[in-house]
C-alpha cells in the first residue's frame, strides 16, 4: 500500500498590495441553533458494506497511455457533465466519468505566461467552459478552455491553497494558516471583477506557529453557501455569503479529539507536535470531506491510519469504517489506504479511487467473485495501470 506523504510549508512573504477588507472575525461566528453531530466512531470502526448503502457499484479504469499516465489523484472532484478531474503530478487530468477515456491534460510547469509554478487546487466553470488552476507559488489563478489552451491569468493579492466558486465572479480561497500582509484569516471571499475582499475565520497565531499541514479539500458550495473545515478543527461550519459563519456540523470523536489546551503548548515544529499527538491518541489530520443534498462524508487519520465516516442528514445516523466491502463483487473487504481519501460526491454517486495494486492484490488473493475477475482479466488492468475510479450509485 501506498504511505500517506505530508508535505509541509515555509514560505517567505513579500506582498505590497492594500486591499480593503471586511472582517467576519472568529467572536462573530453564530453557532447553529440545531446543530449535526457526526459521530466519528474511532475504537470500533466497521467495515462498510456497499449493498447497505448503494445501490450498485461500477468500476471505471482511468486511461493508461503516455499522455495519461500518472501516480496519485488528489482535489478529486466531477463537474456537472459527471466528468472527474484531479491534479497529479504537477499536472491538471479530466477523464471521461462513464468510459475513464482521457479528455484533457494540462502539465505547464514553469514561468512562462501560459504557466504556472505551482499548482494547488482545479476548478472546472460550467458557465464559463473554462478550467481553472490555483499556482500558489505565483500568487495567480491560470485559466484555460475547455482544450487546455492558455486563455489569461488572474493575478491574487495572497497565496492560498484551496479554492472554490458560488459565481461567475465569486472566488472563495482557503489560506490555511498562512499569515500575510493583505490577509490574517483563513477564508477570503474575492470578487474579482469587483475587488472585494471579506475574510472569514480570523488565524491562531499561535497555531500558525508549528501547525501546518496541507488538507486535500476544505471548501464545498451547496445551494450557494460554503461548508468549510479545517483542521484540526472539530466543526464544519457553513459561511453564506454576505452574512455569518456558523456551525453547521459538530464532529464527535470521542476520547480522540483532543482538549483545546493541547493546542495551547509550545511544539518546536509540525513534526513534534504530530509525534506527540499521535502517541496520544488524538485526531488532528482531517483532510477532506464531501455533501450532497442527503450525506456528509468525512476522512479522518488517526495515528497514520485512515477512516471515512458516512452521515446521514434525515436520520442523523453516523457510521465510521475502515474497510470498504463491495459485497455485490467480492467475498471480502478492502481495507482502505490513504489513497482512497480523495473522493467527492454528487446527488447521484460518491465517487473514490482504489489503485491498480489494490484491485490486482484483492483479486490475487481470490477476494473478487468470477464475474469481477473476469472483468478485470478483459480491461488488461495490471499492478502498473492507472488508479481506477470507482463510483457507488446512490
Amino acid at each position: 500500500m501506498t504511505s500517506m506523504k505530508r508535505v509541509y510549508y515555509l514560505f517567505i512573504l513579500a506582498c505590497s498590495f492594500t486591499l480593503f477588507a471586511c472582517s467576519h472575525k472568529s467572536s462573530d461566528i453564530k453557532q447553529s441553533n440545531d446543530k449535526n453531530t457526526i459521530t466519528i466512531n474511532l475504537e470500533s470502526p466497521q467495515s462498510l458494506h456497499a449493498s447497505r448503502l448503494f445501490d450498485t457499484i461500477i468500476y471505471v479504469p482511468l486511461e493508461t497511455s503516455d499522455t495519461y499516465i500518472f501516480s496519485r489523484a488528489s482535489h478529486l472532484k466531477v463537474n456537472d457533465e459527471k466528468d472527474l478531474y484531479f491534479i497529479s503530478d504537477k499536472s491538471f487530468f479530466l477523464f471521461d466519468g462513464e468510459t475513464g477515456k482521457g479528455k484533457v491534460k494540462i502539465s505547464r510547469l514553469g514561468n512562462g505566461p501560459d504557466g504556472y509554478t505551482s499548482i494547488f487546487d482545479s476548478n472546472i466553470d460550467s458557465s464559463t467552459k473554462e478550467i481553472e488552476l490555483l499556482d500558489n507559488n505565483a500568487k495567480k489563478i491560470v485559466i484555460y478552455d475547455m482544450a487546455g489552451n492558455h486563455k489569461r491569468s488572474m493575478s491574487l493579492p495572497f497565496m492560498s491553497f484551496m479554492f472554490a466558486k458560488t459565481g461567475k465572479d465569486d472566488y472563495w480561497f482557503y489560506n490555511n494558516n498562512l499569515l500575510s500582509e493583505t490577509s490574517d484569516h483563513k477564508v477570503v471571499h474575492f470578487v474579482s471583477n469587483k475587488g472585494k475582499i471579506e475574510e472569514y475565520d480570523k488565524i491562531d497565531k499561535h497555531l500558525a506557529k508549528y501547525f501546518f499541514i496541507d488538507d486535500e479539500k476544505n471548501l464545498i458550495v451547496q445551494n450557494g453557501n460554503l461548508l468549510y473545515h479545517y483542521s484540526p478543527s472539530d466543526t464544519i461550519y457553513q459561511i453564506r455569503p454576505d452574512k455569518e459563519m456558523r456551525a453547521a456540523y459538530v464532529l464527535d470523536m470521542g476520547k480522540n479529539l483532543a482538549p483545546k489546551e493541547f493546542y495551547a503548548r509550545n511544539f518546536r515544529d509540525i513534526m513534534e507536535f504530530a509525534e506527540t499527538a499521535n502517541n496520544n491518541g488524538y485526531v488532528f489530520e482531517i483532510p477532506t470531506f464531501s455533501a450532497n443534498d442527503q450525506t456528509i462524508v468525512v476522512a479522518c487519520i488517526k495515528e497514520g491510519k485512515p477512516y471515512i465516516t458516512f452521515h446521514t442528514k434525515e436520520n442523523g445516523k453516523s457510521m465510521t469504517f475502515s474497510s470498504f466491502h463491495d459485497d455485490y463483487n467480492a467475498s471480502t473487504p478492502l481495507s482502505l489506504d490513504v489513497a482512497n481519501l480523495s473522493f467527492c460526491m454528487d446527488n447521484d454517486y460518491f465517487y473514490f479511487i482504489i489503485t491498480a495494486e489494490q484491485l490486482i492484490e484483492s483479486k490475487n488473493k481470490g477476494y473478487y467473485r468470477e464475474p469481477m475477475e473476469k472483468w478485470i482479466e478483459s480491461r488488461q488492468i495490471t499492478e502498473f495501470s492507472n488508479p481506477i475510479l470507482v463510483k457507488c450509485k446512490f
